[in-house]
């Protein structure tokens, strides 16, 4: 062989292990990108069923809290703001002015037009957390009471008495029916001068 022919025959050796090595690289290239292709398939998979887990149990969970926080913060506030402070009731009250379904008079104008005593008329009543207790000249009693959002409600006999308490005048009334007419009995709290003042107290309309 001459030193030609082996040069040559050296030449394509070479190019040959070249050609197999690129194969080999390429290949292993190949293989590498789909197997990092296959693991950030396998890692956003993970990830989107960890977060839609997530999201299945969480989110009830913290829609429950939050309903139940709501709750525990609102109702003992809306209770409350409903509920009526009977002890302001509480005290000494007298029977200041008599509406007869047409004019509010003093105790001592309505007895006149009526032709009575006036003392025959007065009542005076005293709320506690006893009862409601009801004094005139036909005697005293005491009677249960229902408190309302506005007051209190006490029965005699069978009949119902709906109490209604005036924050802004501080006087409470109520109706009784009688021959066709419904009767409202004002109270104011009772002082010494009760009779010379339930004249200011004729003002408060039926």
């Amino acid at each position: 062989m001459t030193k030609f022919t082996k040069i040559l025959a050296a030449v394509v050796a070479a190019s040959a292990v070249l050609s197999l090595a690129g194969c080999g690289n390429k290949d292993n290239s190949t293989g590498s990108s789909s197997s990092s292709a296959s693991d950030s398939s396998a890692v956003a998979s993970t990830a989107e069923a960890s977060t839609a887990s997530s999201a299945e149990v969480s989110a009830p969970a913290t829609a429950e809290a939050d309903a139940s926080a709501t709750a525990e913060v609102s109702a003992p506030a809306t209770a409350e703001a409903a509920a009526f402070d009977i002890t302001r009731m509480y005290g000494t009250w007298a029977l200041a002015a008599i509406n007869d379904g047409t004019n509010t008079m003093s105790v001592a104008e309505y007895a006149e037009s009526a032709g009575v005593d006036a003392e025959s008329l007065m009542i005076f009543v005293n709320i506690d957390e006893n009862g409601y207790t009801s004094s005139s000249s036909q005697g005293e009693a005491t009677y249960p009471y229902t408190v309302t959002d506005s007051g209190l409600i006490f029965s005699i006999d069978g009949i119902d008495f709906t109490v209604y308490y005036d924050a802004d005048s501080d006087t409470f009334a109520y109706g009784f029916a009688s021959n066709d007419v419904t009767y409202k009995y004002v109270f104011m709290r009772y002082a010494a001068d009760a009779a010379g003042t339930a004249q200011a107290s004729a003002t408060i309309e039926g």
